[in-house]
């Protein structure tokens, strides 16, 4: 129990202890999936002094999207909601990582403007989506077969990312 407490190295940075939050799926942002203040609570409130916090898995796209309520790092407003939280953090004295993330075969046509899902495969997964259905709320649905990346999509994906 003694190293728990103890100083380390993240790569080029230096955290006080060992304890540090894993990501977790909170489905906690703002309309068109920007981090609010529920999200800015959520991660001052686990902040600590020196401490590594790492993120929702957070869509770099706007076809990324596996459920309602994942934050999106991809516009100018989610690069904002993302300032205040990670200010937020710091305050604390805490340092936070982004998890970026595409979901590929895990999104789902409600949460992509109902678009088919973009994947290495067509090959559906087998858990579950959390959608909005025509009254608001938010239910679970069956994946859908998703699209296979054609080879010459490849270069766009690429360019959507530098």
């Amino acid at each position: 129990m003694n190293m728990l407490f103890t100083q380390t190295q993240v790569g080029p940075y230096p955290v006080s202890h060992r304890v540090v939050m894993a990501p977790l799926t909170r489905m906690r942002t703002d309309a068109h999936n920007v981090p609010g203040d529920l999200m800015v609570d959520y991660y001052a409130q686990r902040a600590s002094s020196g401490g590594l916090l790492i993120s929702d898995a957070t869509s770099v796209s706007p076809l990324g999207f596996a459920y309602v309520g994942a934050p999106g790092i991809y516009t100018d407003a989610h690069a904002r909601g993302w300032r205040r939280v990670t200010n937020a953090v710091h305050a604390e004295g805490g340092r936070i990582f982004l998890q970026l993330w595409h979901a590929g075969r895990q999104a789902h046509p409600a949460n992509i403007g109902g678009e088919v899902p973009v994947a290495p495969s067509a090959i559906r997964a087998y858990e579950h989506s959390a959608i909005h259905d025509e009254s608001g709320q938010v239910v679970e649905v069956e994946q859908v077969v998703p699209r296979a990346l054609a080879l010459d999509e490849i270069p766009g994906v690429i360019e959507e990312f530098r």
